[in-house]
Order: C-alpha cells, then structure tokens, then sequence
C-alpha cells in the first residue's frame, strides 16, 4: 500500500474514533471503490453503520468482508453483532460460531 492510501486510511479511521461516523462511512465507500481489498476499509465501514444504528447495511458489509477475508475472525463476530442487532438471531448465533 502506498504511503498516501495509508494516510487516506488513517484519516478515515481517524474521523471513525472522533465519532464523525456519517464521514467516515462516506470515505469508506470511496476508498473501497479505488481498494476493494483493503481489510481495514471493510472494518471501517461497518463500524461506522453499526454506529449510526444502520445495522441491516451494516450486516451486509460484513457479509461481504467475510467472503473476501473468511479466515479474520473480527469479520464474523462483528456480523454477528450486526446480525443480532437487525433481530436476525440464527444468522447471528452461525456468524459467532465462526468467529
């Protein structure tokens, strides 16, 4: 990863921890577009859902990490969350399980 798309990831992440969750979703979605296979952008994005009570767009941006990253174990547990959030408790239970 170049030095730039890092400090790009910082920044987002950065405005994830200020709680500016709206932007950082926002500048998620933008870094993916350019790096689909940035593990942390995933993260990102689905924290910043979670955070804004999106938990059913959050649950399918999980859904999308773990098929690109079945082996991170944060993916499947934060699925889950999502998952049991939206009401969805089988969905939930198997995302934890995997975790």
């Amino acid at each position: 990863m170049s030095l730039n798309l890092r400090s790009q990831l910082a920044e987002i992440f950065a405005k994830a921890e200020r709680k500016e969750f709206l932007q950082a979703e926002r500048e998620a979605r933008e870094y993916l577009d350019r790096q689909p296979d940035e593990e942390m952008a995933w993260n990102i994005l689905g924290y910043s859902q979670l955070q804004q009570r999106h938990r059913r767009e959050a649950a399918a941006t999980y859904r999308e990490a773990v098929k690109r990253f079945p082996g991170n174990p944060l993916y499947w547990n934060n699925l889950g969350t999502a998952n049991r959030q939206s009401g969805e408790l089988r969905e939930a239970e198997e995302a934890y399980a995997k975790a």
